[in-house]
């Protein structure tokens, strides 16, 4: 996870209007998700959601489906 974070920073700074952020986001929330860390995976898919704003997107609303199963 280290490196994934530091490429991700790394790639937001470079291109902080990348439409691919949010894809982005929601893997690392997926490799959250997969090592059953419930805590930085919500942390991450509300990131997308914030990010999102009042305006629709694919991500956001896979993020706020992922939301509703994550194990507490």
């Amino acid at each position: 996870m280290p490196k994934l974070l530091e490429t991700f920073a790394s790639y937001e700074k470079d291109h902080p209007n990348a439409s691919s952020l949010q894809a982005f986001r929601y893997q690392i929330a997926q490799a959250y998700w997969s090592n059953k860390d419930w805590t930085k995976t919500k942390e991450w898919l509300n990131l997308i959601i914030k990010v999102s704003g009042d305006s629709d997107s694919f991500y956001k609303d896979l993020a706020e489906r992922r939301l509703k199963k994550v194990e507490y």
